[in-house]
């Protein structure tokens, strides 16, 4: 078994109402996505948030490393499928990159070798999860 470097204990003890816990940190108040407060968290964005980040910062690292001081940007869309067949819930993610100065190919390649290295994305099943790319100044609303 590999060595930890780093461990979080999250609690829920409320469901999809109420409140979601790190342990001896911070509390979130969380609600259904079906929910019309927009200060309440759900587990459609806290993936999104924790894909987003970790797919970025994995993309910076990859940047320092090949000595490339440029800014990227990473948006993550989650979308909340029901299966039909069996009423279930799944989500279809799609992670989308944009790095300044970089062609659409060269930014996928980066995404690419991201993906195999980020945790987050590690984790998710690639049948529900997709990758594009698009120059940095489309997602430039989001960059300040």
């Amino acid at each position: 078994m590999s060595k930890s470097y780093y461990q979080t204990k999250i609690v829920n003890k409320d469901g999809l109402k109420g409140k979601v816990y790190v342990v001896n940190g911070i509390s979130v108040p969380i609600d259904s996505p079906f929910a019309k407060k927009s200060d309440h968290a759900n587990p459609e964005q806290f993936l999104g948030m924790a894909l987003a980040t970790c797919l970025n910062s994995t993309v910076q690292y990859n940047l320092k490393r090949d000595k490339m001081d440029l800014k990227s940007v990473v948006e993550v869309t989650v979308d909340l499928h029901i299966d039909e067949s069996t009423k279930t819930y799944y989500f279809n993610v799609l992670a989308t990159l944009g790095i300044e100065s970089l062609s659409l190919d060269e930014t996928m390649q980066v995404l690419k070798e991201a993906e195999t290295r980020c945790p987050v994305a590690k984790m998710l099943d690639k049948n529900y999860m997709s990758l594009n790319v698009v120059k940095y100044e489309e997602l430039n609303d989001w960059v300040s």
